[in-house]
């Protein structure tokens, strides 16, 4: 009676209708993952016109670590970088759409690839560690209507995390700027 109490008020949780895992399965999925689905459900446009595809806990060997960073601004234009290293290699995509990321995000016009030197991975993951990423809270999200959504997900061996804030808060904005600039799209002009 309990189980079936909880997943009434689940399903009654203000956009989460429709997230809400099967009876027995709330112990699979942890918190990030459900927010996940929830941005990518509502952002899922966003995501295609990035050529991105959902990024979670799947398929991932303990070895490998996944780190993706989209940057949704209101009237600019969404970027996207994501960090893929496996078997001691590591690349880093950097992606960039035409349109404003509160409207249309229009089509992909920056789609880059291209390696990631030892020196500039370790540096990344410094900043990630002291960033206490995996730590942070899922969703910083303030109640504005205007300003810049920055979405992180990360993915250590099958541990999935992801952190949705505004402009990367205090603690994520360094991290951001990092990735930008790296993937050589951190834009001139402040305001993102």
């Amino acid at each position: 009676m309990r189980l079936i109490f909880c997943s009434l008020i689940w399903l009654a949780a203000p956009g989460l209708i429709g997230l809400a895992p099967a009876v027995g399965q709330v112990d699979d999925v942890s918190k990030s993952e459900i927010i996940a689905r929830q941005l990518q459900k509502y952002w899922q446009h966003i995501l295609t016109a990035l050529d991105e595809r959902p990024f979670g806990t799947k398929n991932t060997s303990e070895d490998s670590f996944s780190f993706r960073f989209v940057c949704i601004p209101s009237f600019r234009h969404p970027m996207c970088i994501r960090i893929e290293h496996k078997k001691g290699e590591t690349i880093l995509y950097a992606k960039v759409t035409s349109g404003a990321g509160g409207y249309h995000p229009g089509k992909l016009v920056i789609d880059s690839k291209s390696l990631m030197s030892a020196e500039k991975y370790a540096e990344f993951r410094s900043k990630l560690q002291s960033t206490k990423f995996f730590e942070q809270t899922e969703d910083q999200e303030e109640d504005v209507s205007d300003g810049n959504q920055w979405v992180f997900e990360g993915n250590d061996g099958g541990k999935y995390h992801l952190v949705n804030t505004l402009s990367g808060g205090i603690s994520l904005r360094g991290l951001g700027n990092f990735l930008l600039k790296e993937g050589n799209i951190l834009p001139s002009k402040p305001g993102y």
